[in-house]
């Protein structure tokens, strides 16, 4: 099984998940949402680029319009769900107005030294465009670089009980 197909099988996202992404980076447009899936659920997390922003702009030059930063308790619980019955399988967050594709700066905050900071780990991007989640973009990240796994047209999930994927 290559890198996609089992990046795939772990996220196991359905359609209420993508529903409840979607929802929740529409809440945030303008600026970026960010959570995970859980084998136990959804968590919303709280983003806290402007906050660090604002207190070191030069360590931390994005801000929420164009960056995320978890929450120290939600990077926790993110850390302790590798540790318990359910791990995280998907950290998802949003693009306002911009493509679902990873950023530079998304990839160098998922690795560490070329590769994955959390190995199995995948990685939803979902683009907002004018508030309206559009697509969303499922890659692995495990060897370091993008892979695309999934695309989602948002508009169809809304329609559909499955997951379209593209």
């Amino acid at each position: 099984m290559d890198h996609a197909a089992r990046a795939l099988a772990r996220a196991a996202l359905d359609a209420d998940a993508l529903r409840a992404i979607a929802a929740h980076a529409a809440a945030t447009w303008p600026e970026e949402c960010c959570g995970f899936v859980a084998d136990d659920g959804l968590r919303r997390c709280a983003n806290d680029a402007d906050a660090c922003h604002a207190a070191d702009p030069a360590a931390f030059p994005r801000t929420a319009q164009n960056g995320f930063r978890l929450a120290a308790r939600d990077l926790l619980a993110l850390a302790r769900s590798f540790d318990g019955n359910a791990p995280a399988r998907v950290l998802y967050h949003s693009h306002p107005d911009a493509p679902a594709w990873p950023s530079d700066a998304d990839i160098a905050g998922a690795t560490f030294e070329g590769r994955a900071v959390w190995p199995g780990l995948a990685h939803l991007v979902v683009s907002v465009v004018a508030g309206t989640p559009v697509e969303a973009a499922l890659f692995d990240l495990d060897d370091g670089a993008p892979v695309l796994v999934a695309r989602y047209a948002l508009a169809d999930v809304e329609r559909s009980a499955a997951p379209i994927i593209l």
